[in-house]
C-alpha cells in the first residue's frame, strides 16, 4: 500500500513538472515508465495480493479498476497534441484492466447533467465541463482500444461507441474526428441494410458536417435521412430529421424553411407525447421567430 501510495505522488509531481515545464520530450519518456509500472503494479494487486484482506472487506474490488481508469484519465489529460494522446494509448493499453460496458453505458448516460443548447449560437449543444466531457471521451476511447483487441468484438458495442465519440467530439469542438467515427457508423449501417440505423447515422453526420461549418453537405445528409424515412417506412426519428434540419437551415439565415421543419417535427412530436422533444421543438421555434422579429 505504501508503494501505491509513492507513486501516486510521483504522478502527481510529474504533472505539475508538466504543467510548469512543458516538456513533450519528458512526457514520453515518463510515459513509458508509467505504462510499465502500471501494467506491473495493477497485476501485483490483482493477482498477489488478497484484495478483500487489502480493503478490509469495506472496498469493491472493481474499484480498484476505477482507480486505475481515473489514473490513466488524469495521465493522459496532460497530452497538448493528438500525437501525445495517441502514444499515451498505445504504452497503458495492455494493462490487463477490462472494464464492463454495462457500466460505461451508464456512466455516460450522466452526460446530459454537463450539456445545454447555446443560444448564442444558434442552439448548438455545449458542454458547460469540456475538461468532464474530455474524460468521458478518453473513457470511452480506452473502452474501445480495449474491444479492437478482441476478435470477436460485439458490432452493436462499436456502433454505439463510434457513435457516442462522434457526438461527443462534435460537442468539444472537433468535428473532424466527430466526422471520421460517424462516416464509420454509416458504413456499417448501409453494409448490413440496417435502415433504422442508417438514418440515425445520417443525421448525427449531418449534423458533426454543419459544426465544421459544411452546411451544404450537412444539408444533403438530413435531406437523406428524410428520404429514407420515407423510403423505408422507419418513421421513429423522422422528427430528428425534420429538426435538425430546420437547425441548419437557422444557421444559414432561411429561417422561413427552418420554422417550416420546426412545425413538422413538432406535430409528429406532439403525436408521440413526449414532452421534453416537444419542448425541445417549442423553443427552437420561439428562438427562429425572434431571429424574423
Amino acid at each position: 500500500m505504501a508503494f501505491l501510495i509513492a507513486y501516486i505522488l510521483i504522478v502527481y509531481l510529474y504533472l505539475v513538472s508538466y504543467w510548469l515545464l512543458n516538456l513533450d520530450w519528458f512526457s514520453y519518456l515518463f510515459l513509458e515508465l508509467l505504462g510499465g509500472g502500471l501494467n506491473g503494479l495493477y497485476k501485483f494487486v490483482q493477482h498477489k495480493v488478497d484484495l478483500s484482506y487489502l480493503t478490509n472487506g469495506c472496498v469493491d474490488p472493481r474499484r480498484i479498476n476505477a482507480f486505475f481508469v481515473e489514473l490513466i484519465v488524469l495521465t493522459q489529460q496532460v497530452c497538448s497534441t493528438r500525437k501525445c494522446f495517441c502514444r499515451v494509448n498505445r504504452v497503458l493499453m495492455n494493462r490487463g484492466i477490462c472494464m464492463d460496458f454495462k457500466e460505461l453505458r451508464e456512466e455516460l448516460s450522466s452526460i446530459t447533467d454537463i450539456i445545454y443548447f447555446d443560444s448564442n449560437q444558434y442552439l448548438r449543444e455545449k458542454s458547460s465541463n469540456l475538461s468532464k466531457l474530455k474524460q468521458f471521451i478518453i473513457k470511452t476511447e480506452v473502452f474501445l482500444e480495449q474491444k479492437k483487441e478482441d476478435t470477436l468484438i460485439n458490432k452493436e458495442e462499436k456502433y454505439f461507441l463510434y457513435g457516442t465519440l462522434g457526438n461527443l467530439y462534435r460537442i468539444y469542438g472537433e468535428p473532424k474526428i466527430a466526422i471520421k467515427y460517424l462516416e464509420l457508423n454509416l458504413k456499417y449501417a448501409i453494409d448490413e441494410k440496417l435502415y433504422k440505423k442508417e438514418i440515425i447515422s445520417l443525421i448525427r453526420l449531418g449534423e458533426a458536417l454543419k459544426y465544421d461549418n459544411k452546411y451544404e453537405e450537412a444539408l444533403e445528409k438530413f435531406n437523406l435521412a428524410l428520404f429514407r424515412c420515407e423510403e423505408t417506412d422507419e418513421n421513429l426519428h423522422l422528427d430528428f430529421a425534420f429538426q435538425h434540419k430546420g437547425k441548419c437551415l437557422l444557421e444559414l439565415n432561411r429561417v422561413e424553411n427552418a420554422i417550416i421543419c420546426f412545425q413538422a417535427a413538432l406535430e409528429i412530436r406532439k403525436s408521440k407525447g413526449n414532452s421534453s422533444l416537444i419542448y425541445s421543438t417549442e423553443q427552437a421555434i420561439e428562438f427562429a421567430q425572434n431571429i424574423q422579429n
